[in-house]
């Protein structure tokens, strides 16, 4: 079970959100508002600081979910899944550019909710950690780090120990301590003691 989260719901139709909102409920988290347009969509982002939303691309004739779900992802940093009837590729390609964390095709079952907003969340998170780390090595690297020390790097910060990055990469002990001796030269630490909690800041 994914922890209760703070639900924005951004649907249209009266019925469908109402719908949304019970299934949302059901499962455990908190609808904070219910929006039919995208200016109170807006309003509600600031006035109930919600954790999760659940957005139709598409209010009456117009495509504002697209533009809400993009200050989601740009602005607020706030995870969020369409619900839609339209699954074209002119469609899916505009949603794409909008980085969801999940795509739900009306009608809407529980099940169907459940599975995506679990999976939405855990998307998200990997999604922001990665681009976190991301920013750290920027921050504290003296040089770039190639595909395998960055994986590293992320096993060290996982708590694992040597023997069981050498697993998870398929290599030998000795060469995960050359990486390692890299990563420590190009963060200028001593240990991986020192590099956690340079990391970790």
């Amino acid at each position: 079970m994914t922890d209760a989260l703070q639900i924005l719901i951004l649907e249209d139709e009266p019925i469908i959100a109402m719908d949304l909102k019970d299934y949302c409920e059901e499962l455990g988290h908190e609808v904070v508002a219910v929006c039919y347009d995208y200016p109170e969509a807006l309003h509600q982002i600031d006035l109930r600081q919600p954790t999760f939303a659940l957005v139709d691309i598409r209010l009456g004739d117009y495509e504002y979910g697209l533009r809400f779900g993009k200050k989601l992802n740009e602005e607020f940093g706030i995870p969020f899944i369409y619900i839609t009837s339209f699954f074209d590729d002119k469609t899916l390609q505009q949603a794409k550019a909008t980085y969801p964390s999940g795509y739900l095709v009306k009608p809407i079952t529980k099940g169907g909710l459940t599975a995506a907003i679990q999976i939405g969340v855990a998307n998200f998170k990997q999604w922001r950690n990665a681009h976190n780390l991301e920013d750290k090595i920027k921050k504290y690297s003296h040089s770039p780090l190639t595909n395998r020390e960055t994986e590293i790097l992320q096993h060290l910060l996982q708590g694992k120990t040597n023997h069981e990055i050498a697993e998870a990469q398929f290599v030998s002990i000795h060469t995960i301590k050359t990486h390692l001796k890299n990563l420590f030269l190009k963060f200028d630490v001593e240990n991986r003691g020192q590099l956690i909690v340079m990391m970790n800041k």
